[in-house]
């Protein structure tokens, strides 16, 4: 990880396929919530930075669960 992205907290491996219909749930600490379809997040390669999936409206604000429903 480089240093500008910080340290890894987490990292999944997914199966494409079988999550292609389901949608994912983001909760930040302070209770913002987003949902999307699993299919809309872009896949990215080894060398990338990843993907944002969500904005948090303050600085020190973590996400706090993250599931597949």
């Amino acid at each position: 990880v480089a240093a500008k992205t910080g340290k890894l907290t987490n990292a999944f491996i997914v199966n494409t396929e079988t999550m292609k219909e389901k949608d994912l749930i983001m909760i930040s600490e302070n209770g913002q919530v987003i949902r999307l379809p699993f299919k809309a997040v872009n896949q990215s390669g080894r060398d990338t930075m990843g993907v944002r999936l969500m904005r948090l409206k303050e600085a020190d604000d973590k996400i706090a669960c993250v599931s597949w429903v």
